[in-house]
């Protein structure tokens, strides 16, 4: 299992918060994949707090932990 963690802002209306997303797979994601798996979650974090819009959130950081073991 993964936990991705994402912070990200729209800069149109000066909002910024975190989304996180647990994903469960067999290989590790790259880099685009991580990106294109937490992109709903800020979406629903953005529409959680800023209601229906045109938002236009931009991704600042990721964060991806891989937890190993059985």
């Amino acid at each position: 299992m993964s936990r991705r963690t994402s912070g990200f802002a729209d800069h149109d209306v000066k909002f910024g918060s975190t989304a996180s997303l647990d994903v469960r797979r067999e290989t590790v994601p790259s880099r685009d994949e991580a990106a294109k798996l937490i992109e709903p979650a800020i979406c629903d974090v953005t529409v959680d707090a800023l209601g229906d819009g045109d938002w236009r959130p931009s991704m600042n950081w990721l964060d991806v932990v891989e937890v190993l073991g059985g």
